[in-house]
């Protein structure tokens, strides 16, 4: 039996997550729409490892908010905290609390702090975003921790679902962030990543003046590897990394509330997406050990043209947003590079019908079911690419192995309804002469049903025996349970006095 063709999920939070179970119910409407889209079985098909990097930064931003406001509002913040992890599990209720303490400024177990819950979301909010930046050209403490549990959930991905699975990452807020820089500078470290910058359909550079100088090149030139992925994070990598832990399997982004449009600013000419899918990908999705098999030109060209010669829709990056989401832009606008690069940008509205026209909506990507929805059906067309099931095609169903039968236990299922069966021996009056019948043991056997009843006759029982080759030809679920009463029918003794 050929094994189930495998893809590699990682999903990386935002701001607003402290909890390492927040992707528990998320994981779980992901499967159920996997299932739906492909036909596969989940637990076969996907290997997910979410990735959690909120520790980096909790313990320092709580003391920061002790030092500033006091130790008083420990309290309040186990509280907020609460709340905040059960968002993430999906708890209306504890959103509707959180928004609603938003709004008072002041709480009567918080001490005397004006507007204690806003605060406190302006510190693990804004102090996510600001601590992740760059402070310098060597200083990369805080970027390189973050980076490096993205490398631990991808060498545990490797090793779970294959050193050349195809990868899907799924990131939301900063983590859509994360992910872009992430992945960008293992393009670039690896040479995968043109140094004429992304090309347009024509295949002709976007110009000199939208590209960094660094990425600039003469037409034509190959891509050159340059260091952008620092000590630290390619100490976790490891020094012979898989081809997935390189980024080279990369096949689908999907970003949830993303503010990359205000990262691009740090940009000039928002000239830099990420390549999704990879270059050394574009041509690896026609079926298991060939996810790093990308010609040249695939490696110079944009994804849409990666599309049309490849003749398949899998993969890509989609980026969802709401319109009511104060931190979530549309992407492909920004620039000709972003719009080559972001297949789709779909508008959305997320979250509860009380919440989900506000900026609250911002926190409630990963609960929604038609998010999930959306990323599930996304990961079942890469893994029909992959499984090489072509579009339309349904999918066969891997048999589960039936879980192994303890020893004693055993035989084909005659053999079971042999051992269920009540012998006159098991009845204590001793075995019968052939041709002859035991006192008080009826000559035509009764199903357990007809003994019970009193004053039962034997026509009837005779009649119910008659009537069952008829049952079983009404169809298979009465032939089944023709074939159980038949099993289950023994001799009893003559209960008429």
């Amino acid at each position: 039996m050929t094994a189930t063709p495998r893809i590699a999920v990682t999903l990386i939070h935002g701001v607003e997550t402290a909890d390492a179970g927040y992707a528990d119910r998320a994981v779980e409407l992901l499967r159920r729409a996997f299932a739906k889209h492909s036909g596969a079985d989940p637990d076969e098909a996907l290997v997910v490892r979410p990735t959690f990097w909120a520790p980096v930064l909790q313990p320092a931003e709580d003391e920061l908010f002790q030092r500033c406001f006091g130790p008083g509002q420990a309290r309040y913040v186990r509280w907020l905290k609460r709340q905040t992890k059960r968002v993430d599990h999906g708890s209306r209720l504890a959103m509707l609390a959180l928004s609603s303490s938003a709004l008072l400024p002041r709480v009567p177990f918080a001490g005397p702090l004006p507007w204690p819950t806003l605060r406190w979301v302006t510190t693990e909010f804004a102090g996510d975003a600001i601590a992740y930046q760059i402070a310098g050209e060597r200083d990369h403490t805080v970027y390189d921790a973050i980076h490096a549990r993205v490398a631990v959930a991808l060498r545990e991905l490797a090793v779970a679902a294959g050193r050349e699975a195809p990868l899907c990452v799924l990131g939301h807020s900063l983590g859509s962030v994360i992910a872009s820089n992430y992945f960008y500078d293992l393009q670039v470290e690896h040479g995968h990543y043109p140094r004429g910058g992304p090309l347009a359909d024509g295949g002709i550079p976007t110009g000199p003046g939208r590209v960094p100088p660094q990425l600039r090149g003469a037409p034509g030139e190959q891509p050159t590897a340059r260091r952008l992925v620092p000590a630290a994070t390619r100490l976790a990598i490891g020094p012979a990394p898989s081809a997935l832990e390189r980024g080279e399997t990369l096949t689908d982004l999907i970003t949830l509330g993303s503010p990359l449009g205000l990262y691009s600013l740090r940009s000039r000419g928002f000239h830099r997406p990420l390549l999704v899918p990879a270059p050394t990908a574009a041509g690896g999705l026609a079926g298991p050990g060939r996810a790093a098999t990308g010609d040249a030109e695939a490696q110079l060209t944009s994804p849409r043209r990666r599309d049309a010669a490849g003749g398949t829709r899998a993969g890509g990056w989609i980026n969802v947003y709401s319109p009511y989401d104060l931190v979530s832009q549309p992407l492909r606008p920004l620039s000709e590079e972003y719009r080559l690069a972001v297949r789709e940008d779909l508008r959305m509205t997320v979250g509860p019908w009380w919440a989900a026209r506000g900026p609250l909506s911002h926190v409630w990507y990963w609960n929604d079911p038609r998010v999930a929805d959306l990323a599930g059906r996304a990961l079942a067309r890469t893994w029909r690419a992959h499984a090489g099931i072509p579009d339309g095609a349904p999918a066969q169903r891997t048999p589960r192995r039936p879980a192994a039968r303890p020893a004693g236990i055993g035989g084909t299922a005659a053999d079971r309804a042999r051992s269920r069966a009540v012998t006159p021996a098991a009845t204590g009056i001793g075995p019968a002469k052939p041709g002859t019948t035991k006192p008080g043991i009826s000559k035509a056997p009764v199903s357990k049903a007809a003994a019970t009843k009193p004053g039962t006759s034997k026509a009837v029982t005779s009649q119910a025996t008659a009537a069952k080759p008829a049952a079983m030809k009404s169809g298979p679920v009465k032939a089944t349970a023709a074939r159980a009463a038949d099993a289950g029918k023994v001799a009893v003794p003559d209960r008429r006095w």
